[in-house]
């Protein structure tokens, strides 16, 4: 059966990437979509703890494969994939955008991050659609609301977590001193005078939760750590 699989693995940000890429594909040359989560499913010795998080939105449309083996043998296809004449898994070659990936056909196994829009740009309207939330809680509309109605508030995005838990990724990513978000403000308020504050602080002991993605865009000011958020 002609499908796009994409590989699903990471937190909320990345499997919506790799969810957008995938499913513009699939898009493009009217297949169906799968998502392969047996990722979450495995034993973790040293990537943060996931879960599969993109049941949040209401319009997904795609099949779930939750017992895969592509993951789970990868290392063995590594080795043998060289000798074989064709394989219909795709590594990312690199972080940065891949022209290939607009030359794919399917059956087609995407197994990367595939963190740039120009992999989806083409059907923007379509994964925007995708990614709308169902109905919210009174609270958080309440909170979106308080934002949208504050001038010049600012959302402020400290990450630890795991970035502090995790020995590797605090050696891989490494953390924001005191100093980048001091400096920061100070640029803002010369800009802007006068600021509201609106704090997310990723914690070991304060959980992230996937609504505050949709309450803290509401702000038209964001200080982050990292990009992806």
């Amino acid at each position: 059966m002609k499908q796009i699989t994409s590989i699903l693995y990471g937190g909320l940000g990345n499997q919506m990437f790799q969810y957008a890429a995938g499913r513009a594909l699939s898009l493009r040359h009217q297949v169906p979509l799968c998502l392969d989560i047996e990722w979450f499913s495995r034993k973790q010795d040293s990537a943060t703890v996931r879960t599969y998080q993109l049941s949040i939105f209401k319009n997904i449309t795609a099949t779930i494969d939750e017992t895969s083996s592509t993951l789970h043998f990868r290392g063995i296809i590594k080795h043998i994939k060289k000798h074989l004449p064709f394989s219909h898994t795709i590594q990312e070659p690199h972080f940065a955008y891949w022209p290939g990936f607009s030359q794919l056909t399917p059956p087609i196994v995407l197994d990367g991050y595939w963190q740039s829009e120009k992999y989806f740009m083409d059907f923007e309207k379509e994964i925007r659609h995708d990614f709308t939330f169902p109905d919210l809680p009174e609270k958080v509309k309440e909170i979106s609301s308080q934002i949208l109605n504050t001038p010049n508030s600012i959302s402020i995005h400290i990450r630890r977590g795991d970035y502090i838990s995790n020995p590797q990724t605090q050696a891989f990513h490494g953390n924001l001193q005191q100093r980048y978000y001091s400096d920061a403000l100070k640029i803002i308020k010369n800009n802007y005078y006068l600021l509201s504050l609106l704090l997310h602080y990723h914690s070991p002991h304060v959980k992230f939760h996937p609504l505050q993605l949709y309450m803290f865009p509401t702000a038209p000011y964001h200080l982050v750590q990292m990009p992806l958020f």
